[in-house]
């Protein structure tokens, strides 16, 4: 389920993932006919979180642009584990997945993906206070925990077999956000993101640093089921058009981010509610 971060939790998490319930794979005309669309997020502070009740994201913003466009609402579903994204799609759950979803030859032989809306590198997030790690061999014998549904897994295995390097399959239930708060805590020795959460993350807390890029120019983009092609083209031409709004989310979520970000007060991210957790546990 959806971690909000207000006294509403529960209303909000009902009303988020009602519509899961209701299956549904009709093309856009369906959707318009229905008055809305709905998308496959992540509970992540790149993708779609709450904040004081208000629903904010880098990908939820995208999408609102796009329903806005073609006079829709959205009804945000956020399946718990982030390998249900694509099968909850296929499904009828959704309609489109906007959760950063890298394109890999895996994937896209499962859906059809837009036009890219991102492109990020896949970088390594370490504990701080180590030695950086500058190369691939440098990881010889060492661990990295990501998810086995993550496209990190994908770039990691052949690293993994040449250099001797052990993967360990992170829960789907765990955000990557949460994977470096472990590392930072030191409860894991590393993982791996996406250099936007990672930026942002690192910002948020000390005891993390990201160092080495495993992987350059990985594209993001909508995911839609392979036989709606008015919904795959209507994302490519928004994609298209709305360029110039697409980057200025982009600023807003990912430039220059802050100790003080509301996108980082996310409770399975940070492992905490507030400074006086201990204290309300003990009395």
């Amino acid at each position: 389920a959806p971690v909000a971060i207000d006294d509403d939790a529960v209303t909000m998490e009902q009303a988020l993932t009602a519509h899961r319930d209701d299956p549904a794979t009709g093309d856009l005309a369906d959707i318009k006919q229905r008055g809305s669309i709905r998308v496959l997020l992540r509970n992540n502070a790149t993708s779609y979180f709450l904040y004081k009740g208000i629903q904010q994201g880098f990908d939820f913003e995208v999408m609102k642009a796009f329903a806005k466009r073609h006079g829709l609402r959205i009804d945000t579903v956020v399946p718990r584990d982030a390998s249900d994204l694509i099968p909850w799609l296929l499904e009828g759950r959704g309609d489109v997945i906007a959760a950063a979803l890298s394109m890999t030859p895996e994937r896209s032989a499962l859906v059809a993906f837009s036009r890219p809306y991102l492109t990020v590198d896949e970088v390594l997030v370490q504990p701080a206070d180590q030695p950086p790690i500058r190369s691939v061999a440098e990881l010889a014998g060492k661990t990295i925990h990501v998810r086995r549904s993550s496209s990190y897994r994908a770039t990691l295995e052949p690293l993994a077999k040449q250099h001797g390097i052990t993967l360990v399959d992170a829960p789907e239930d765990v955000e990557t956000e949460a994977l470096i708060a472990e590392v930072a805590a030191g409860s894991i020795p590393l993982t791996v993101d996406d250099s936007t959460i990672a930026a942002t993350e690192i910002a948020a807390r000390r005891g993390a640093a990201a160092t080495l890029v495993l992987k350059r120019g990985a594209t993001a983009a909508f995911a839609s089921r392979p036989g709606n092609a008015a919904l795959h083209a209507a994302l490519d031409a928004f994609i298209k058009s709305d360029a110039r709004e697409i980057a200025r989310l982009h600023r807003k979520y990912f430039a220059r981010p802050t100790r003080n970000a509301p996108a980082q007060r996310d409770v399975r991210a940070t492992g905490s509610i507030s400074t006086w957790d201990t204290l309300i546990k003990k009395y």
